[in-house]
């Protein structure tokens, strides 16, 4: 039983350890939402866009980057979130012919 406590608290303390950010972690990681968020919102608007094969492709391109880029802040790497977040946003720009 007592063995069974010791992991508990070790499993709580490495959960912890993900949730909560260091001072100079957190505008990172709040530049990767934002990213992400502008991402998602420039996908949903080229969604409703007609498009042509080569914008179709675009298009998927983008939404697997998006894919990735929210893995990427889930395992809390922000500078690579932001990076295929930001490349996310722009192909989904081109694949709505939209120029923002």
């Amino acid at each position: 039983m007592k063995k069974l406590m010791v992991l508990f608290a070790i499993i709580a303390v490495i959960g912890c350890s993900k949730v909560i950010l260091k001072p100079e972690e957190k505008g990172l990681y709040d530049k990767a939402v934002i990213a992400i968020e502008a991402a998602k919102q420039e996908i949903k608007d080229a969604e409703n866009t007609p498009k042509t094969g080569g914008q179709v492709e675009l298009f998927k391109t983008a939404k697997e980057k998006l894919v990735t880029a929210e893995s990427f802040l889930g395992i809390s790497n922000f500078e690579k979130a932001c990076s295929f977040a930001e490349q996310s946003r722009d192909i989904a720009k081109k694949a709505g012919g939209t120029s923002k």
